[in-house]
Parts: C-alpha cells; sequence; structure tokens
C-alpha cells in the first residue's frame, strides 16, 4: 500500500486466512462477553483486501452478509472485480481506494479485517486505519490487525537490512527477492560453513534458528510475500503496549488475539506465571511480558470499542450455541479407548473421564463437521451408558464437557475449535458431485483452493482436474469418462482396464476431497 506500482509489478499472493473469518471473530468475541451480529447477516470489511482471496470465500458461503474491501493496487483490485462478476456475487465489492479517503460512506461494520497493513504502511496512514475502526466499527463489532512485534523483530530487522542492503541497487523485482534471500541463507547458515565456535557463530545460530521459526526462510513461502513483507520500503514493528496505546488515544480497547491460546497465561512454565503474575498491573503488562517471554514477533489482534462490555471470566453456557469440531487425532500408538489425543501442532490431551474420551471420538469422527454441546452429550452418554447405569446427570456431563472444552480452546485450536454457524459444505458423496464456484474458479489459477472451513488446501494435479469438473452435473461414471481424457493410457491397457482403475481413483479422491470440506453437494 505504500507504493502502488510495487504491488501492481509483484501481486500479492492470493490466500485465505482462517484467523480473519467472523466465525473466529465472533467465537472469541462471545467468549468474553460481547454480542456481534451473527455473521449469517453481518457486514464485513476489508482493507487492503488485494485480489479479493480472503474476501470472495466468505461471500459465496455467507450469501445474506454484506462485504467490502477496500486496495490501493488497481491491478488486484481489477483481477478481483472479474472474478466477482464472473461468479455473478451480489454481496461483494472490491474497491480501488487510499484509506485515506475512506470514511464513513459504506456505513458501519459489524468485522473489519486489516491483516498484513499496520506494519507496512506510514504513520499517517498507520492513525487512520485506527480510526477507520473507530468510526466505522458498530458498538459491539470486532476488528482484527496484525502487525510486526518487537521485542523478536529486533532480530529479524537484521535479515531485512541485510536483504536491502544486498538489493540496494537491484531493480529487478524477481533478482532483489532472489538475491536478497540467498545473503540471509548464507548468514544463517555461517556457523557450519566455516566449521567455527566462535561468540559471532554461535550468535549466528541463534539467529539461523530464529529466521527458521519465522516467515523469513519458510519452505514454501511465496518470493513475491518476502518481497512486500521483508523488502517493503516501510516496516515499522511496534511493542504490543504501544500498540495498545494507539488504540486507547482513538477510544478503543485490546480485546484478544485471534489465536486464542496465546492470549493464556497458563500456557507458560509455572515459575514465569508467577513472576509475570507479581510485576505486571494490568491486562497491557501481562501481554507484554509474555511478548518478552515469547521472544514474540507477531500480533493478530482483535480490537473493539473501549466502552463494549468485555468479560474475561470465560463461562462454559457460551458454548451452548457453538458448533464444536475437532481435528485432534488419536494418540499414536493409542486405541480410542486410552483418551489420549493430539493436534497437528503436537499438543495432547489426555483424559479418563468416559464421556470426555467419547465426546472426543465422536468429534473425530464427523470432523470436519462439528456437533452442538447438547448432540456430544446425548451421543456420548449413549455410547458410555449402553450397558450400564448412568453416575451422572445430563446437565452435569454437560457442563464438565463445556469445561474440558474450553480448556483445550484455551491449549490449542488443533484440539478443540468452535464455530457460531456451521459452512455449507457435505461430508458424504453425492451421487452428482458438486464443488463451490469459486473452488471451481480457484483450480484453473493455482494449486491451492479455499475449503468450506476457510482453509487454504493444497491440490494434486488429479484432485485439481477432478474438481473442475464437479459443477453437479456429473455423475461418477461422467466423471471417469471425463478424468480418462487428461491421461495417457499405457498401450497394453484395455480402456475397460483404464475406466476401472480411474472408477477407484475418483471414488478415492471424492472421498477423499468430502473429508477436506472442499464439496457443497
Amino acid at each position: 500500500m505504500t507504493d502502488t506500482n510495487a504491488y501492481d509489478e509483484v501481486l500479492y499472493p492470493e490466500a485465505a486466512y482462517p484467523q480473519t473469518h467472523p466465525n473466529r471473530l465472533a467465537v472469541i468475541a462471545r467468549l468474553l462477553g460481547l454480542s456481534p451480529e451473527p455473521i449469517e447477516n453481518c457486514r464485513v470489511l476489508e482493507l487492503g483486501c488485494a485480489s479479493g482471496a480472503n474476501l470472495i470465500p466468505m461471500a459465496e458461503m455467507l450469501p445474506e452478509s454484506q462485504f467490502v474491501g477496500i486496495d490501493y493496487a488497481q491491478q488486484q483490485v481489477a483481477l478481483g472485480q472479474a472474478v466477482i462478476s464472473d461468479l455473478g456475487l451480489t454481496n461483494i465489492q472490491l474497491i480501488q481506494m487510499n484509506i485515506l479517503e475512506l470514511h464513513d460512506q459504506f456505513g458501519q461494520f459489524d468485522y473489519i479485517i486489516a491483516h498484513g497493513l499496520y506494519s507496512w504502511i506510514p504513520a499517517n496512514v498507520r492513525d487512520k486505519l485506527i480510526a477507520i475502526c473507530k468510526q466505522c466499527l458498530k458498538p459491539q463489532g470486532v476488528a482484527f490487525i496484525s502487525y510486526n512485534t518487537y521485542p523478536g523483530w529486533h532480530m529479524l530487522a537484521m535479515s531485512r537490512d541485510i536483504m536491502r542492503y544486498r538489493i540496494r541497487d537491484i531493480q529487478s523485482p524477481q533478482e532483489r527477492i532472489e538475491q536478497g534471500h540467498d545473503l540471509v541463507r548464507f548468514l544463517a547458515e555461517l556457523r557450519h560453513k566455516s566449521n567455527s565456535d566462535t561468540q559471532l557463530a554461535r550468535f549466528m545460530q541463534i539467529y539461523a534458528d530464529l529466521l527458521k521459526e519465522s516467515l523469513v526462510l519458510s519452505e514454501g513461502r511465496p518470493a513475491a510475500a518476502v518481497f512486500h513483507d521483508e523488502l517493503e520500503t516501510v516496516n515499522d514493528p511496534v511493542y504490543f503496549h504501544e500498540f495498545a496505546a494507539h488504540l486507547e488515544r482513538h477510544g478503543l480497547q485490546y480485546l484478544s488475539e485471534s489465536e486464542f491460546p496465546l492470549v493464556m497465561l497458563g500456557s507458560l512454565p509455572r515459575p514465569v506465571q508467577e513472576k509475570i503474575a507479581g510485576i505486571a498491573s494490568n491486562l497491557i503488562d501481562v501481554e507484554q511480558y509474555m511478548d518478552f517471554v515469547r521472544n514474540r514477533t507477531f500480533r493478530q489482534t482483535l480490537i473493539c470499542h473501549q466502552d463494549a462490555p468485555v468479560n474475561r471470566r470465560l463461562n462454559p453456557a457460551h458454548l451452548l450455541s457453538f458448533f464444536i469440531i475437532s481435528p485432534a487425532k488419536v494418540e499414536p500408538g493409542a486405541d480410542s479407548s486410552a483418551g489420549q489425543f493430539v493436534g497437528r501442532d503436537g499438543i495432547a490431551y489426555a483424559t479418563d473421564d468416559d464421556v470426555v474420551r467419547e465426546a472426543f471420538n465422536l468429534l473425530i469422527d464427523v470432523y470436519p463437521r462439528g456437533l452442538t454441546l447438547a448432540q456430544v452429550v446425548q451421543d456420548a452418554r449413549a455410547t458410555v451408558y449402553a450397558s450400564r447405569t448412568p453416575t451422572t446427570t445430563v446437565q452435569q456431563d454437560a457442563e464438565r464437557l463445556a469445561a474440558h472444552f474450553l480448556q483445550c480452546f484455551s491449549t490449542s485450536l488443533n484440539l478443540i475449535d468452535f464455530r457460531v454457524h456451521e459452512p455449507a459444505f457435505v461430508t458424504t458423496v453425492s451421487p452428482k458431485p458438486l464443488a463451490s464456484a469459486y473452488i471451481r474458479h480457484q483450480v484453473t489459477q493455482n494449486e491451492r483452493v479455499t475449503n468450506g472451513l476457510h482453509q487454504p488446501v493444497q491440490l494434486e494435479d488429479g484432485e485439481r482436474i477432478l474438481l473442475s469438473l464437479l459443477d453437479g452435473t456429473r455423475d461418477q461414471a461422467a466423471l471417469v469418462d471425463h478424468m480418462l481424457q487428461h491421461i495417457n493410457r499405457p498401450a497394453d491397457m484395455t480402456l475397460e482396464q483404464a475406466q476401472a482403475r480411474m472408477s477407484i481413483s475418483v471414488q478415492e479422491m471424492l472421498g477423499d476431497l468430502a473429508g477436506r470440506a472442499l464439496l457443497i453437494g
């Protein structure tokens, strides 16, 4: 946004960000006492929307809600507008505009998203961004703002300075990316290259570890993301307490992080918890000290109006209105009766409570769909008490399950997650499978699509071809015939053999696509 030509010359990579979805924002808002508009009928503003890859799938899946995207890059906005026109969506508009020109001409919004913007715009535009949140956010609304933070960025700034010095006389964007990245990678590996154990070499090893944990040297990261995130003219990290003070000057307040477990002091070792509790005088202090301990480099913060009725005492009763999902797996080496479960991030949860264990098994079985708390309690009790007399009441089991689920949600979103709205995808394959129009558009452009949980999903070539055919008009036999047109049949394989093999492959792929929330009918 600081340089129109830069974003038009090197387009920012298209992506959907599940942490920005109104579903996530509404869950945390409700847990903390707010009552934002139901996401089925809400208004969403995204600042820095690029080509709309984050906003368009929201609009398609929430047809009764309204979406507005603002971006300064004309070419990216035009690309998104063309997609919206092709899809026939009438509840979303992307507008090319400098946010300094944005006031209240589009009304107020229930949810505002500004992902990857705050740290990469000049100070006056940054102040305008916060002013927009104050002016355009409804009284119970929530805004999402991400930004680079200190203390972690003190060290990461070295990589940025190194890259920018290396490319100071290079004009080609692609060469700037390659040469800057190459030098940082060389320095990060310096200790191994020099076989040295000097103080400098040990420091460079620490630096290398930090770079690998951060985005700077992440494998598979698009070059265009490096170009804009690390090499932009403006990149101004802040300490969290400075960000909180900026909010306060505009009549706003810190609500939470989109990654809810990161706000929990209990995630740190006990001595660290006790030290922070002893020296922190308020919530902002606690968050800042946790950043010091974690050497944090990046935040994804939720904010609201200063007079919003925030209540930080979590109430399990809120779960009655949520859909509960679990992307966890049974702990490797353990059977489902052992009560040991692990998330994709490696965080594990163990329980010897029969009802809680069975509830986890139920949620894992139906994932990526979710169940209400009432459904989980009913089905778990039916299994646990199938051959014995219940020792607890339905109410007692519901309260206990809610407490366990909240504990898991506060520990890892890969154990338990919540939704205020169940997305319209299916997990069983219909006679004539259907993928959304936007997914069928995406597969013609890249290898990643956005699923019904608003998550990016990487696809194989065969899956992309199959998804492009899923417009709801073809049964599996027709799909097999179309897929055969895209392969070279071996000379010694008959047509019947190829059809039989492709039929099995199509069935397996359809089942896998359904299991990844990529089908809507």
